[in-house]
């Protein structure tokens, strides 16, 4: 999000990940970004690599599709132990075509129609609950994600949250490398801080887990 920074690690209002930098830094990690197409060269550093909400048309006059190469080169990054989160948005505020063609590439694909829409302060419309056992996020009861895409899984893709009988977050063994999916850039500050949402909602402690997940 070039323009309007959104999903940056440094921005530090609502929409920004700087809440979610600084938990990343306690946990003796280092964040960047990546300005370029993703390439196995590029990416060999990085433990885990991070692609949120891509622009369309209407967000950008110029957005950076995801190209049949750059799918190459993150899945042979994967498949050497590299960890992939994808973080779409609701259909009408995110480039879907494109990024479903990599998504589809690890058994993942974002469909409508979107769930989990708010009412003002109905907070509970956005809630997400976290099944007893869960692989990433037990023993937390729920986290709150609104408008959030569901998925449709094949291959070695599982569902790890549903909204009813509806997949909306989900993980893929791909080689030694692991790939999750959700259909929402929930990691934002609005989402971590709790100044809006009740305290019973546990999306700070969630981001944590997912990533400590990925780094077993």
């Amino acid at each position: 999000k070039e323009f309007n920074k959104f999903y940056t690690w440094d921005e530090r209002k609502d929409r920004g990940y700087s809440l979610f930098a600084t938990q990343l830094e306690q946990m003796g990690l280092k964040t960047d970004s990546l300005s370029v197409a993703p390439t196995l060269e590029n990416l060999k550093n990085a433990n885990i690599y991070i692609i949120v909400d891509p622009d369309n048309l209407k967000e950008s006059p110029t957005p950076n599709y995801v190209q049949a190469k750059d799918i190459d080169e993150i899945e042979k990054w994967v498949k050497q132990g590299g960890n992939l989160i994808l973080l779409a948005n609701d259909t009408t505020n995110c480039e879907i075509p494109k990024f479903n063609e990599l998504a589809k590439r690890f058994g993942i694909e974002f469909v409508g129609p979107n769930l989990n829409f708010v009412q003002g302060t109905q907070w509970e419309q956005g809630a997400v609950y976290i099944p007893e056992g869960n692989p990433i996020f037990a023993p937390l009861k729920k986290i709150y994600v609104k408008e959030i895409t569901q998925l449709k899984l094949s291959k070695t893709a599982k569902s790890v949250l549903n909204i009813k009988e509806a997949a909306v977050m989900a993980v893929a063994q791909v080689g030694k490398g692991k790939v999750v999916a959700l259909g929402d850039p929930w990691i934002y500050n609005e989402y971590l801080n709790n100044r809006r949402t009740p305290l019973e909602f546990e999306n700070f402690k969630a981001a944590k887990k997912l990533i400590e997940y990925l780094l077993k």
